[in-house]
């Protein structure tokens, strides 16, 4: 027992060390590094104590994969990621779920989805209009992290 349990402490660690590193790897310019990590990392347990819903994890590593597949000129493999990210994220929508970690989960992938598009195209006009939407409607400490004012400054570029 105190093997295994060493075990899956090990690999929460790594889980959480490797979503971190796909994040810098995007923001660094490797995407296909990122893209890796990611994918490395879906198949990890979660932390016991964490108390998210680990649809939002799967859902965000997917949007992560989509960004890096993005960044790499791989726009129909994006498109498929986005698509299992939107999979694991509509069930939780249609059950009227809320909350800034959905919150962001949508607007990140509106962002994408808009991203994808060419700009004349004017769904991605209205795509990131509406990802900017649903970030404006957090609160002001959501609003102050780190990762939402990233998320908005991507969407701001894109327009």
């Amino acid at each position: 027992p105190e093997k295994r349990d060493t075990l899956i402490g090990f690999n929460i660690l790594r889980r959480q060390s490797m979503g971190v590193a796909a994040l810098s790897g995007l923001r660094t310019g490797h995407a296909a590094d990122a893209e890796a990590l990611a994918r490395e990392r879906l198949p990890l347990p979660l932390s016991p104590m964490d108390p998210t819903d680990p649809r939002y994890d799967q859902a965000r590593s997917r949007l992560v994969i989509a960004h890096a597949q993005f960044l790499q000129g791989q726009p129909v493999a994006a498109r498929a990621s986005l698509d299992e990210a939107r999979a694991i994220l509509s069930p939780i929508i249609e059950q009227g779920g809320q909350g800034l970690t959905l919150t962001r989960g949508v607007a990140y992938g509106l962002y994408l989805d808009a991203s994808l598009r060419t700009r004349g195209d004017p769904q991605r006009a209205g795509k990131l209009a509406e990802a900017a939407r649903l970030l404006r409607g957090l609160g002001p400490e959501a609003q102050a992290l780190s990762d939402i004012r990233e998320l908005r400054g991507w969407i701001e570029q894109a327009g």
